[in-house]
């Protein structure tokens, strides 16, 4: 983001973007990683470089955000003093922030397929080296807590409707799902119990909770192949998986949010799941234009389709502000940037468009046009042409 605010302001070279709004996006985005930053400082290690990186970044982000809502009035023009200063405490950020970076990639940690038994792991390293005290720990067992209680709530549930295509070997795992999680839950309140005899005390019940933790892992993912509960999503329609997970939405009950399977009778073209699954809808509704259910289905998808738009746009403001990336813009990885860039702007002309057309409550009486579509396939086309250019080849380390 700060190089398209760069960009914006050259005056040999202009992107031909707004200064203005560039800038009120830059503002956005501060406060946006510096509320990301301040949320996960609690629970970050307090190393000795993190005690000497930690007031640079949030003096640095704190005067980042009062310098640039001081320009934006003045914009176009502005003062070369407050834009240099700026330039040195976005540079200033960066640096702190990469250092950190590195030194938690080299930490001697091991990894785990489940990112909550990775991030419950280095709370505990974090406190039995003393690089954080119990609090942390702490409150990340209370809310897992929660969690695993209402897993264990949706798998007897699920044990109830089990189809009776299962072969056993299936119903044995849904048994020991259910047995597995109540020792899963039983584990995490032992160790928050544990905690104030100390981080030594707590070890052997630690690795109780990470080989149990393991293990469930597996059982859901044999639950997962499992024939489907006979009960829809209750969101989507979809089919349920024995371990309570939507295999359309791909999120567990209760909390599903995505659309629904295409089904036979109407195909699409598209790719991607997302803009297949509005072509679709789309389709459906065409095919019942009175249909006020179908409508709010396609709106449904045009919603869904939005999210991930925005959370593009989001990862691409990010890649710009990362201090790996080349400050050669003839660099190879710069020119896929422009490309990227150039996808995410078709999609998001694209999303226009189904917005405006979904607007209204009720069916309209005319169907959207579908020159739409051409652009975006040819975006999904060069999206995936992309992916497989900085994929790894098969002869790279997988890692």
């Amino acid at each position: 983001m700060i190089e398209a605010f760069w960009a914006s302001l050259d005056k040999e070279r202009p992107s031909g973007d707004d200064p203005k709004r560039v800038a009120l996006a830059l503002s956005k985005f501060y406060q946006d990683f510096k509320s990301n930053i301040d949320r996960s400082r609690g629970s970050r290690w307090k190393t000795p470089l993190f005690k000497e990186s930690d007031p640079q970044i949030q003096s640095g982000l704190n005067r980042l955000l009062d310098l640039v809502d001081e320009i934006i009035p003045t914009l176009p023009a502005a003062d070369t003093g407050k834009l240099e200063e700026i330039r040195k405490n976005d540079q200033v950020v960066r640096k702190a922030l990469f250092a950190l970076e590195q030194e938690e990639s080299k930490l001697d940690l091991p990894r785990f397929p489940s990112p909550k038994l990775s991030q419950f792991n280095y709370l505990y390293e974090g406190w039995r080296r003393d690089f954080l005290d119990s609090e942390p720990l702490r409150r990340f067992l209370a809310e897992y807590r929660q969690a695993v209680a209402q897993t264990a709530k949706e798998v007897q549930e699920a044990e109830k409707q089990v189809n009776p295509r299962e072969s056993e070997e299936e119903k044995a795992a849904v048994e020991e799902a259910v047995t597995t999680v109540a020792q899963f839950g039983i584990a995490l309140s032992s160790l928050s119990a544990k905690l104030p005899s100390g981080p030594e005390a707590c070890r052997a019940l630690v690795a109780q909770v990470l080989e149990i933790g393991q293990k469930l892992g597996g059982v859901f993912q044999t639950l997962e192949q499992c024939a489907p509960l006979q009960a829809p999503c209750p969101f989507c329609g979809g089919q349920l998986s024995l371990s309570g997970r939507c295999r359309s939405c791909g999120r567990r009950l209760p909390h599903l949010e995505e659309g629904e399977s295409e089904g036979p009778e109407i195909q699409s073209e598209f790719i991607s799941n997302n803009c297949r699954a509005v072509d679709v809808a789309l389709l459906r509704w065409e095919a019942e234009p009175e249909n006020e259910e179908l409508w709010r289905e396609f709106q449904e998808a045009v919603r869904t389709f939005a999210s991930h738009v925005v959370q593009g746009r989001k990862s691409l403001e990010m890649l710009a502000v990362s201090p790996e990336r080349p400050i050669d813009s003839e660099h190879e990885m710069r020119k896929k940037e422009v490309v990227l860039k150039e996808i995410a702007d078709i999609f998001q002309s694209t999303l226009t468009a189904l917005s405006k057309f979904s607007q209204s409550s009720q069916p309209p009486a005319k169907s959207l046009d579908g020159s739409w579509r051409e652009p975006l396939k040819e975006a999904e086309l060069k999206l995936q042409e992309l992916e497989r250019s900085v994929a790894p080849s098969e002869e790279q380390d997988p890692t």
